[in-house]
Formats: C-alpha cells, sequence, structure tokens
C-alpha cells in the first residue's frame, strides 16, 4: 500500500509542479517625485503554490515545505508627481537552484498625504516562471497605510487580495489550478539618508489552492535595501 501512495504522489507532483512567488510590498515612505529612481534588493521567503507537492515521498504525513529562501529585485521610476511604475523580479535560490521565479509591475498609488499619515494602494500584476517557461499570472491589491513614527523610521500596514491562475481550464482532477489569497502586509523602514532605506516586512497568507484543495497558512519574511536617486 505504502509503494503505491508513493506513486500517486509521484503522478500529482508530476502533472503540476510547485512555483514560488513574491508577496512583499517593500514600501517607500513616499510617493517617488518625477524622474526618482528607487532600487531596491531583498532576501526573502517565497510562498510555494503547491505545498503539498514538496512533501517528502517517504514521509506522506510530513508537514509540507511552505516557503522557500529567495531573491528580490525592483526598480520604480516616478513619471510624475502623482504615477510611478515598479518593475521586478524574484528567483527561488533554495529548492530548484534559481529555476523558479517570477516578473511583477506595479504601481503604488498614495492618497490624503499629510507630514505624517497618508493612505495607499499598490496594485500589482505577476507572471511565474519554471525552468525558463511562463506557467502562470497573478494580481495583487494591497490597501493600507504609511506612518512616519520619526523622521527617519516608518511604518507600513496593509489588507490585499490575491488572484492566480495557471491553468483555468478543468484538469483530470476535475479542478482548475487556480488560487486565492487573503494577505497582510506588515512592514517598516529606516532611513539612513536621503540615499540609503533598510526595509524589513512580515506578510501572513491565508491561501487556498482550489486544484488541491487546500488551505495554508504562511507567513513570508523579506529583509531588504533600498537606494533612491
Amino acid at each position: 500500500m505504502k509503494i503505491i501512495l508513493l506513486l500517486l504522489a509521484l503522478i500529482i507532483t508530476s502533472c503540476s509542479s510547485s512555483l514560488v512567488y513574491s508577496p512583499s510590498l517593500q514600501l517607500d515612505k513616499e510617493q517617488l517625485d518625477e524622474g526618482e529612481v528607487s532600487v531596491t534588493g531583498s532576501v526573502t521567503m517565497l510562498p510555494e503554490t503547491r505545498p503539498t507537492s514538496l512533501r517528502d515521498l517517504r514521509d506522506l504525513e510530513e508537514s509540507p515545505q511552505k516557503t522557500s529562501l529567495g531573491f528580490d529585485g525592483r526598480i520604480g521610476y516616478g513619471f510624475s508627481e502623482s504615477f510611478n511604475l515598479e518593475g521586478r523580479f524574484w528567483i527561488d535560490m533554495d529548492r530548484l537552484s534559481g529555476k523558479r521565479g517570477g516578473l511583477a509591475l506595479a504601481s503604488a498609488y498614495y492618497l490624503n498625504e499629510d507630514d505624517r499619515l497618508s493612505y495607499f494602494l499598490k496594485p500589482t500584476i505577476g507572471i511565474v516562471i519554471d525552468n525558463g517557461q511562463y506557467e502562470g499570472l497573478g494580481y495583487e491589491l494591497p490597501i493600507g497605510l504609511v506612518y512616519d513614527i520619526t523622521d527617519s523610521f516608518y511604518n507600513y500596514t496593509s489588507v490585499g487580495i490575491a488572484y492566480g491562475v495557471r491553468d483555468g481550464s478543468v484538469q483530470q482532477n476535475g479542478n482548475r489550478e487556480i488560487g486565492v489569497g487573503i494577505l497582510g502586509h506588515i512592514g517598516f523602514g529606516y532611513e539612513f539618508n536621503d540615499l540609503a532605506c533598510f526595509k524589513a516586512e512580515l506578510t501572513p497568507i491565508q491561501q487556498l489552492n482550489f486544484y488541491d484543495d487546500t488551505k495554508y497558512f504562511i507567513i513570508s519574511g523579506t529583509l531588504g535595501l533600498s537606494l533612491n536617486f
């Protein structure tokens, strides 16, 4: 019986491998000025889209791996006082030696900015990649606030909803390769000077995978450094 279970697990895993995505905001303290550039590099825990497929096949009762160590790089540019665009990429440095990753575009909008507090939303669209091949599409819309604790130290918090699809058609198991998630973002930034800013963020995620009909609570952590020019 155990051999049969192992074979079934191998078949299921081979049909649809797990991918990784980057949910971190790495939010700047305020809207980028026109012509301003922000470059950020981060070490992050990338959530797995299918933790179930990463179980040790010798122990099917083992808790699945929910995140993989990765790198996130991004560059933002202020096209005007009210519009900026951020491009980013991420790669898995853990399980598959960087063969998994993704690309995304985002734009942060700051509302009702004053000296200490502002509201923001940061719509994001991205794709996930495995072995150099496009594997799926995802969206996220976080809404929250940024609060200046001191002149150099700030906090941001938000909640958002995410949606991802790898293949919307009905699969052999009768389900679609679709997932949704509710994400929280709790981040801090410390500006050393006008050039450099250290950022830290925790992202709790309630993730629902319709393909496996599974739910997972995942916490992603990120440490980054931004340079603004």
